[in-house]
């Protein structure tokens, strides 16, 4: 039975939600990253960013080089999810650090698919300040730096001229848990309860 890409993502979303159930986690679908120029298919946000790729059987592995130079400027971690007739070829398209994830069908029960590791991710080495502060609306990247007192000078700039702000001045510790907080209150999107945690004032 070939797995499909439907099959596998929903299966990895119940996992997911079992496995991070603290109210500081919360699962992305599809999140576009580096100006919409790819979507990872699963991320988790909480005390870092992880990011999920899945390659079913009856993907192809043409675009992972690309996907794969994208993700490593993005994610703390990455883990690939590919069938077992991937496996092999995925380890010559992807960085050492990066987790492998094989989709199994449960010989029990046809309808459950469980999971096999055959790698364990690891931190990525080289996450690029530039494009991760990239994910920021310029609401959000204006509220950061105000919270740092950083904003003087860029509120009335371009949305890069701040992100540039964001990457000068903030430590990059700080700077990543910034921006992770961020998506994380986009749960309730542009409400004003999600503003005001990012310490928006909404009186302006």
């Amino acid at each position: 039975m070939l797995l499909r890409d439907i099959d596998i993502r929903e299966a990895l979303r119940d996992e997911l939600s079992v496995q991070f159930t603290s109210s500081h986690s919360i699962i992305v679908d599809e999140l576009r990253i580096c100006w919409g120029d790819t979507r990872v298919d699963i991320a988790v946000v909480n005390c870092s960013l992880h990011g999920y790729e899945i390659k079913s059987d009856r993907d192809t592995l043409e675009r992972l080089p690309r996907q794969a130079e994208l993700y490593n400027k993005i994610f703390d971690t990455v883990t690939i999810v590919c069938s077992q007739r991937w496996v092999e070829k995925v380890k010559d398209k992807i960085p050492d650090w990066w987790g492998i994830l094989i989709p199994r069908i449960d010989e029990n029960d046809q309808s459950t698919i469980n999971f096999e590791r055959e790698r364990q991710a690891l931190p990525n080495p080289h996450v690029d300040l530039r494009s991760l502060v990239e994910l920021t609306w310029k609401d959000e990247a204006l509220a950061i730096l105000a919270k740092h007192g950083l904003d003087r000078g860029v509120r009335s700039k371009p949305r890069w001229d701040i992100w540039d702000r964001m990457v000068d001045k903030m430590d990059p510790e700080e700077l990543k848990y910034a921006v992770r907080e961020c998506l994380k209150s986009r749960q309730g999107w542009r409400t004003p309860d999600s503003l005001r945690r990012l310490g928006v004032d909404l009186r302006q």
